[in-house]
């Protein structure tokens, strides 16, 4: 065993081993010597000095080999050899099975050291998932009725936060506060519930209407909000002066999104937000854009699909986000937007301006 290498964690049982095999050995030869330092180094004072007194009690003093004495003391040897070896070796079996099952005991502590890292990071994991999860639309909070889209997507990975996306939002909302007219003004904001731009708008001093299918938890003096279809406005002709609509236009008429009837179309809510405006009413909203497509959530479109859906309206502005990995700039060159893919997720977003035909502010 002594020329070995042997894992760390077995090292006090490997000296352990050396120091009785040396008492075993100091027994066969009557008195060979001490334990050793060398292989007692490491063991602590205490330990160290039992070995020693085992090795000591139990070895024989030196005898001599040559002299007037020297055959008797031979011959004694030798029979104190044949007496004393059926006891050395269940000893030393004894010692081999003690030395088994403290190797054994090691391991098995090993192996449960590692079970329990294991469970450790396993726990940690669904901790980060449970977290993640609650931090986006899936989570109690969300599903409760209270969670905003938010234009970074930060998850927790390997305990540490993580931006896992930064969304369009980043330039929605900037477009729409540079667009407004001055407060106070009166808004009509098209699918309010998972955006802040309404109590945004709303802190600013225009009078704001939200609508949505589901219900917006926040309260603010300015504004207010009715669930009701978007194709469907309950609101009398003419009454807003502005309407915004933020990545909405493109999931309306879906079934992914709960019931609809066949009545309810994109088309058909540009044309209610239409009749909604006064003359001269602005109409600033954000879609997806790029080689068209219609999925199970959105629809994308491009320059054709865009124009056909704002044709009743006069168009003042028209600009495009493009995605680049993880961030985002504008431009005005539409044959750049219309190559991207946005299916999937959405790289390319148009931000238009257009105006209800009629009477300027």
């Amino acid at each position: 065993m002594e020329g070995e290498a042997t894992p760390a964690t077995d090292r006090t049982v490997q000296e352990l081993a050396f120091a009785m095999r040396e008492g075993l050995e100091s027994r066969r030869v009557f008195g060979a010597g001490e334990c050793s330092q060398a292989s007692l180094g490491s063991l602590d004072a205490e330990t160290r000095n039992a070995m020693r007194f085992h090795a000591d009690v139990l070895g024989f003093p030196p005898v001599a080999k040559a002299g007037p004495f020297g055959k008797v003391m031979r011959c004694l040897r030798a029979l104190a050899k044949i007496v004393i070896r059926p006891w050395l070796g269940v000893q030393t079996e004894f010692n081999r099975l003690s030395l088994e099952t403290l190797q054994n005991t090691f391991r098995e502590i090993e192996g449960l050291k590692t079970r329990l890292e294991q469970c450790a990071e396993t726990i940690e994991r669904y901790y980060q998932e449970a977290v993640s999860c609650e931090l986006g639309p899936h989570g109690k909070i969300a599903r409760a009725g209270l969670w905003f889209n938010p234009p970074i997507a930060v998850d927790i990975r390997n305990t540490q936060p993580e931006i896992i996306a930064v969304k369009e939002r980043i330039l929605e909302h900037m477009f729409v506060h540079t667009r407004l007219p001055p407060p106070p003004a009166r808004v009509l904001d098209l699918g309010c519930a998972e955006s802040i731009c309404a109590l945004e708008m709303a802190s600013f001093g225009y009078e704001v209407q939200g609508v949505d299918l589901r219900f917006h938890p926040v309260q603010h003096p300015k504004f207010s909000m009715v669930r009701a279809d978007i194709a469907h406005l309950p609101f009398l002709d003419g009454v807003f002066d502005v309407a915004v609509s933020l990545s909405t236009l493109e999931h309306v008429g879906l079934d992914a999104y709960g019931p609809v009837s066949k009545a309810t179309s994109d088309q058909r809510a540009v044309d209610e937000v239409r009749r909604a405006l006064r003359p001269g009413g602005r109409f600033i909203l954000t879609v997806p854009f790029g080689q068209p497509a219609t999925t199970r959530l959105q629809r994308v479109y491009d320059a054709s699909g865009l124009d056909h859906l704002l044709r009743d309206f006069r168009r003042m502005e028209t600009l495009f986000g493009i995605r680049e990995r993880e961030s985002w700039s504008l431009t005005t060159d539409i044959s750049q937007a219309e190559k991207m893919k946005s299916a999937e997720r959405v790289s390319a977003v148009a931000l238009v301006v257009a105006e209800k035909s009629g009477c300027k502010w």
